[in-house]
């Protein structure tokens, strides 16, 4: 980005850097930034990724090495407008990043509290002593909050769903025979939020104050055809966070609907003549973006999340409040072995919650083995996607694609993936919360279908093969500007002279390798007419690892069409392999070994497994 016109004091751009790493990372992706340009993000003093960014601006500006940020910058996000290096300070002198009176990069380096605490520091640490002492002697009690539940007649209602909304994600309870669900809470005097739900009747919502131990009286009314509530809550799908203030536009039969979300990222909207499910047109616009109307079906008198993606800025799909909780967990566990933070892992596992490595069978208390693992391993990258959840009660089961990287005592690298090679228990308590039980990890599923269509805004756990440590191209971004079906394709480049034997490679680890493969490749109108693509696989045998390919006869070659997609098909058996664990990619040649530069895209990856 080029600014037109600079403000005198730059720092003020400072800002614009900021949201922008903000928008474009997450915090894997921020940690491998920094590896990148040899700096420990756990170096970087701050307690979440904003101020990590924060600290790491500081950090490459006092070092001069502000322009080495930027190109890295603009080498893993090419379609992101950045700031010129013109457009923003350099000065390496502490505290003022672009000279004395420089109070706005004061601020940003240090933050609101940080940069009035540097000029005002004598008078605000009695401030701070005496807030310390009025925190350390507050009383900290808990609350009870008590719901009964009745119907139009007074009648005990069992079995109604009740969902208070306070501090995260939501609890949930279903009323006992006397129609009484009870919540105990930590107390902060402020507000929370009720949802019941009961086939029989309307969905029922209040604002409840956080006092000490009460309890409310709740009548539901019938449901009516013509005066149906839905109620539909925004979550971030990267956070799993309830966004406040989105504005969710409906359009049913014709007609519009709108509403703001609230701090639960709660819209609410009265539909009339519904039926069990309607169709609608939806929209959803934040702060950040505004994105394109998807049909879903909604059900009346219920409680549903939208999900959306901030990467594609597109409608993820509907869920269930539950689904949204047990995906927050699951995040959460990436979360704290990425930041080694066992406090965060005593937060989601319950106590005798277990562990399992399902290649030997061994068993762990769960925050016993998280314990060991910080010491032993340094994760760089974890990523869980394609997950699927199925809630029964008051259990779950959740399966995913997992795959990461990390180092381990010996500064060893290691890289890992599986498609559903995690397998996740989860038990909620009598208060409504859910724990994580147990963790399988290391799964090797049996031949089955699989799909690969990256509408989750990533490449998910495809990536860049190595060879000999040499990478046989660019790492796999994901795209939208382009794509077979659906909202995202994969984007792929390199360099075929760079690349030994003069071949680009993409690959997904211990895929099982016995059935039919497809997928639809890409090249741009421009690129030459005798590139080639084919399915290949390494079958696991020690090492070296054994190549099946075109390089053995194997692999069924087909040549690509420039500016149009092209269907990459392969039937592979495992007849004589040794183990069934296997390496499954789609690689690139040029016939005649020519050296084309460039990118193709790659979507719907099929493995149909028999």
């Amino acid at each position: 980005m080029s600014l037109s016109s600079k403000p005198t004091n730059k720092s003020v751009n400072l800002k614009t850097l900021h949201r922008s790493i903000s928008d474009c990372f997450d915090l894997s992706e921020l940690k491998t930034l920094c590896l990148g340009r040899s700096i420990d993000i756990e170096t970087l003093s701050g307690s979440n990724k904003n101020d990590k960014i924060r600290e790491l601006i500081t950090h490459v500006i006092r070092r001069g090495e502000l322009p080495g940020l930027l190109a890295d910058l603009r080498e893993e996000r090419p379609n992101q407008s950045w700031p010129s290096v013109d457009d923003l300070p350099q000065n390496k002198h502490f505290p003022f990043i672009n000279g004395l009176g420089d109070v706005s990069g004061c601020f940003f380096q240090f933050g609101t509290v940080g940069a009035v605490g540097l000029f005002l520091a004598p008078g605000l640490l009695l401030g701070v002593i005496y807030f310390i002492y009025l925190l350390t002697t507050a009383s900290q009690s808990g609350t009870q909050v008590t719901i009964h539940t009745v119907g139009e007649s007074g009648e005990a209602l069992a079995n109604a769903k009740v969902l208070l909304f306070y501090q995260g994600a939501p609890l949930s309870q279903f009323t006992d025979s006397n129609g009484v669900a009870v919540f105990s809470v930590a107390s902060d005097h402020k507000a929370a939020h009720i949802i019941i739900e009961h086939e029989a009747y309307k969905i029922y919502e209040q604002q409840i104050p956080l006092l000490q131990n009460q309890s409310f009286d709740v009548q539901l009314e019938p449901k009516a055809a013509d005066n149906q509530n839905t109620l539909v809550r925004v979550i971030d799908d990267s956070t799993n966070n309830p966004i406040e203030g989105a504005h969710v536009l409906l359009i049913v039969a014709g007609q519009i609907f709108e509403d703001d979300t609230d701090v639960n990222g709660l819209s609410s909207f009265i539909l009339g003549q519904l039926r069990q499910t309607v169709d609608v047109e939806l929209q959803v616009t934040t702060e950040a973006y505004e994105t394109s109307f998807k049909t879903v079906t909604l059900q009346p008198d219920r409680v549903q999340d939208v999900r959306l993606n901030p990467r594609t800025q597109e409608i993820v799909g509907i869920y269930e409040p539950e689904s949204t909780t047990i995906a927050g967990l699951i995040e959460k566990e990436a979360e704290a072995v990425l930041t080694q933070n066992f406090a965060l892992v005593a937060d989601i596992f319950a106590p005798e919650a277990i562990k399992i490595y399902a290649v030997t069978g061994e068993t762990w208390n769960a925050r016993d083995r998280y314990a060991t693992t910080f010491e032993l391993e340094d994760h760089l990258e974890i990523i869980h996607t394609n997950m699927d959840i199925e809630i029964q009660g008051n259990r779950a089961v959740a399966t995913n694609d997992t795959c990461g990287v990390f180092i381990d005592v010996n500064n060893q690298r290691f890289t890992y993936s599986g498609p559903k090679s995690d397998r996740w228990e989860f038990t909620q308590d009598e208060n409504g919360r859910w724990w994580i039980t147990s963790l399988t990890f290391g799964l090797v599923p049996p031949a089955e279908h699989f799909t690969y269509g990256f509408e989750e805004g990533s490449p998910g756990c495809w990536s860049v093969r190595l060879d000999n440590n040499v990478p046989q191209g660019h790492p796999p971004s994901f795209t939208d500007d382009l794509v077979y079906e659906g909202n995202g394709a994969l984007h792929f480049s390199f360099n075929l002279a760079e690349t030994s034997a003069h071949r680009a490679q993409i690959k997904y680890e211990n895929m099982p390798f016995a059935g039919s493969f497809s997928a639809y490749v890409y090249t741009p109108p421009d690129a030459p007419h005798n590139l080639i693509a084919s399915f290949y696989a390494m079958e696991f045998a020690q090492d070296p690892w054994n190549y099946h390919g075109i390089d053995t006869g194997e692999g069924q070659i087909v040549e690509l069409i420039p500016g149009e997609w092209t269907e990459v098909r392969w039937i592979g058996d495992v007849a004589g392999w040794p183990s069934p664990v296997h390496l499954l990619g789609i690689e690139i040649r040029q016939q005649s070994e020519g050296s084309y530069n460039g990118y193709v895209l790659v979507d719907n990856i099929v493995i149909n497994g028999r």
